[in-house]
């Protein structure tokens, strides 16, 4: 494969999420720093912002630390912690912090079984506090997320420089206790795209998502999200 197949694949991407019949349209760019810290912890910088074209305005910008232990080759537990503030011009601005702990359960496997790459299970419990701004007001909510995600090869058993590895994840969140007025009260999320691997520290990555969500605002029905997802991993 080459950088032209790369590009191909990514403007196959957009047309799909241009062409799709979701209410809103959504961009989300990542920039994960990745720094081993040796004795099986693994540090995770991650700014980024979430912006909406079609169906609403809002923007969402934050910043992410994750720290990861490698216990087992099949388990590893981790914890982050996201500060959030939203822009909203229809609603109002929410500031928002978001802590989580969970498990990652791995299947440590390569090169066989249709080359998959190291799937893995999670299970996380966050725990999320809104301020609202305009009105002053604050809330809470704990929700568990449930995902599955796997990666393939496509020239190569492994994520070594020049490799292209298609990815594919499903994630469903159940609400514990909570309620907080939000936008995009998320529920459940679908997602696949191209990864490339430039070289031992850095790979990009262009995904579609499509996530069924609530706007409780409005107390709306579900609508579909239709997002497009470019990521930067750096490894240091």
């Amino acid at each position: 494969m080459s950088i032209r197949t790369f590009v191909v694949c990514a403007l196959l991407i957009l047309l799909s999420a241009s062409q799709s019949g979701a209410q809103t349209s959504e961009l989300w760019v990542d920039y994960y720093a990745n720094i081993a810290a040796g004795g099986g912890w693994v540090y995770e910088l991650n700014p980024g912002f979430s912006k909406t074209f079609a169906g609403g305005s809002a923007l969402d910008t934050y910043l992410a630390l994750t720290a990861t232990y490698e216990w087992e080759r099949w388990l590893n537990p981790e914890a982050d912690l996201e500060a959030h503030y939203t822009f909203d011009k229809e609603n109002e601005n929410v500031v928002e912090l978001r802590p989580w702990a969970g498990l990652n359960f791995i299947w440590p496997t390569h090169g066989q079984y249709l080359n998959l790459f190291n799937p893995f299970f999670a299970i996380r419990l966050e725990e999320r506090f809104l301020w609202y701004q305009e009105s002053g007001t604050e809330d809470t909510k704990t929700r568990l997320r449930f995902r599955v995600s796997a990666k393939f090869p496509l020239n190569n058993e492994l994520l070594v420089e020049g490799t292209y590895y298609l990815i594919v994840l499903a994630e469903t969140y159940v609400p514990l206790n909570g309620d907080p007025k939000e936008i995009s009260a998320s529920q459940n999320r679908f997602q696949g795209g191209l990864g490339y691997v430039v070289g031992a520290d850095l790979r990009i990555e262009l995904q579609y998502i499509m996530m069924r969500k609530r706007n409780t605002y409005t107390n709306g029905f579900e609508t579909s999200s239709n997002i497009v997802w470019f990521a930067v991993r750096h490894f240091f």
